[in-house]
């Protein structure tokens, strides 16, 4: 059995005691991770990552596409039981966006994160 270990953050800082996240919170930071690597961004595993130019910044409306590419993101996170809710907004006239997705762990806890 392989164990995972990530470090805990606080206020997206490492914790000041370098302390390790477990259970629901260590999921948390995992998909968060999964999320904001690109595909093909870490030289190690070209296929770790989310796919984010090829089906979500296309350029066309893919808010579905982009909603389904990140819950299967998501549920290949290891602790995902399952995707609970996905919020894509898109402010056109800023061009931004805020994802936020909600995940139920393998722990029995829901949590979330943005991206």
């Amino acid at each position: 059995m392989t164990t995972t270990r990530t470090l805990a953050t606080v206020g997206g800082d490492l914790a000041p005691d370098f302390s390790v996240a477990v259970d629901a919170d260590a999921v948390r930071l995992r998909v968060a991770e999964r999320l904001r690597l690109w595909l093909g961004e870490w030289y190690l595993d070209t296929l770790a990552g989310t796919p984010w130019q090829e089906d979500i910044l296309r350029g066309d409306d893919t808010i579905a596409l982009a909603r389904r590419t990140l819950s299967d993101a998501a549920a290949q996170v290891t602790g995902v039981a399952e995707v609970l809710d996905v919020t894509l907004e898109f402010d056109q006239t800023t061009r931004q966006a805020a994802i936020s997705l909600t995940v139920q762990t393998d722990y029995g806890a829901a949590v979330t994160t943005q991206v």
